[in-house]
């Protein structure tokens, strides 16, 4: 028996059908708060930015660490507050397209890293 479907008696007796659409009876979900968002976008710039920051000639280990802490931060599956997947559900779907973005970005050369970067200034989340 599908749980979609309600069954009514005429008024002969018989059942008939009826399809249950849920569409319009709760009010659609909230979009978080603008702080939030602002949040979950500071947090995504701040870990881009160490992703792609210049190396310095002189070893930083600091910002090596870093570096390391946020490519591991866009491939980890932890949905606490803060984590990727907790910055994707706030922000909406373009966020997906990032994870896509550093993987080629790290695997690219010099070059098409160079390329990578004018092109991430035109990527945008909708607000």
């Amino acid at each position: 028996m599908d749980s979609n479907v309600l069954y009514s008696m005429t008024r002969n007796g018989s059942l008939r059908a009826v399809q249950l659409i849920s569409e319009g009876l709760y009010p659609p979900p909230k979009k978080p708060d603008p702080d939030v968002r602002s949040l979950a976008l500071a947090i995504l710039v701040q870990a881009f930015r160490d992703v792609v920051g210049p190396k310095r000639r002189r070893v930083d280990r600091q910002a090596s660490a870093w570096r390391q802490d946020a490519i591991d931060w866009f491939f980890d599956n932890d949905d606490y507050p803060g984590s990727f997947d907790w910055v994707h559900d706030v922000l909406g779907p373009g966020a997906t397209k990032l994870r896509n973005w550093v993987r080629a970005y790290l695997a690219g050369s010099q070059t098409a890293r160079t390329e990578m970067l004018k092109q991430l200034k035109h990527f945008q989340i909708p607000h």
